[in-house]
């Protein structure tokens, strides 16, 4: 297996700080043999440096490639064993639903195995329908908690939100515009996950479409992060693949797609330039899901309408705020209604004082950026067009 080097690429936005050459890779997803043949590239390169080398790693080390478990392994070697000085390892959205399978009642596992993190159980072993058997989900979940070992459990507990390096801020899904940055940043490894069984999106492991929509720069840094795929950005913003994992709005997108099966990407930072290492992923995992070979009926169900009209009420809401039919103090009322939340729940829901909120809708105070953030969080649509609309 052959990787892709591209020429160093010169950014003044590109500022480690002298005596600093830095090293990152985006989503390896269980992809060993690509992310092997990178790693080793990225040494080969460090080891021809008179600079001090670091490697950070971007996280989703796990779930739908052929060797998660080689990946976690191949990740927990010293720095200076893989060929680098220092070494920093990020939790991805993967490794916090893993780390909560582990910890927490069975129905963590279960959301864990439906997000690919089933390939670790065909690693070790265990056929498709003994994954899909029911009447096994306990005992696999419990064979897993003891199979995986206490080496592997500390290394997913010691894993960083985020690396910043001169002006370089390394972060798996990125930071949220109109946020405080430490605030965001110092949030819970597992979001509200345990509190409420559900995953936060709007969390530095998850969150997507605040980051991606956002285009007027992050103060001077440069954030590098994964978990949306370059590819599938390109696509929406209309720009050749020949664009892919370059320095767009201040921003640099290292996930190469390897979750389908694509490639495993990094790039390597010194002052004033970067460059790009790609390596193409391997199609071996059974579990893969197949394109229909006829078409699928959709059944309607009461809860696929009820999502239904909760989705049309928000873009409702949404397209009279972009057209300045409404305040966004009265839109977070209305989206607070639309899907039966009381004010306390939101309260809850977004750590805010009931009180304060009340106010907010009420229009008795002016709200800041972050609280509208915090306010809007809870809404998919919303966020992601408020986000957009001021920036």
């Amino acid at each position: 297996m052959s990787v892709e080097i591209t020429a160093f690429m010169p950014s003044d936005l590109v500022r480690p700080g002298q005596g600093k050459r830095v090293f990152a890779i985006g989503d390896v997803h269980g992809q060993d043999d690509a992310f092997e043949h990178v790693l080793n590239a990225m040494a080969e390169a460090a080891e021809e440096s008179k600079e001090e080398t670091e490697l950070v790693l971007l996280g989703d080390l796990i779930d739908r490639g052929p060797g998660p478990v080689r990946c976690l392994d191949l990740a927990m070697k010293p720095a200076e064993e893989l060929g680098f000085d220092d070494k920093t390892v990020l939790m991805g959205n993967h490794e916090q639903m893993a780390r909560l399978a582990m910890g927490l009642p069975d129905h963590f596992f279960w959301l864990w195995m439906q997000n690919g993190g089933h390939t670790i159980c065909r690693e070790a072993g265990i056929s498709k329908e003994e994954v899909e058997d029911l009447e096994q989900q306990k005992l696999l979940a419990d064979w897993f908690r003891r199979t995986v070992g206490w080496e592997r459990r500390l290394f997913l507990r010691s894993l960083k939100s985020h690396r910043q390096i001169g002006n370089l801020l390394f972060v798996h899904a990125g930071i949220a515009p109109g946020e405080s940055r430490e605030e965001f940043l110092a949030g819970p490894w597992h979001g509200n996950g345990v509190r409420t069984a559900h995953i936060d999106q709007y969390h530095w492991a998850w969150i997507r479409w605040p980051l991606l929509e956002h285009e007027t720069g992050w103060g001077g840094d440069l954030i590098v992060h994964g978990h949306s795929i370059e590819k599938h950005q390109l696509q929406r913003e209309g720009l050749d693949e020949d664009q892919a994992h370059r320095i767009r709005f201040d921003r640099l997108g290292l996930d190469g797609g390897a979750a389908i099966f694509d490639a495993v990407v990094g790039a390597e930072f010194v002052d004033g330039a970067y460059r790009i290492f790609r390596a193409e992923a391997a199609n071996t995992n059974p579990y893969a899901p197949k394109a229909p070979t006829k078409p699928v009926k959709r059944v309607e169900t009461e809860e696929s309408r009820k999502i239904a009209e909760f989705l049309r009420r928000e873009k409702e809401i949404g397209d009279r705020v972009r057209a300045g039919g409404i305040e966004l103090p009265s839109a977070i009322a209305e989206l607070r209604e639309a899907y039966f939340l009381t004010q306390d729940q939101l309260s809850l829901l977004t750590k805010m004082p009931a009180d304060r909120i009340n106010d907010i809708e009420n229009g008795d105070v002016d709200p800041t950026l972050s609280e509208l953030n915090r306010l809007l969080r809870p809404f998919t649509f919303i966020v992601g067009a408020i986000a957009k609309k001021d920036s």
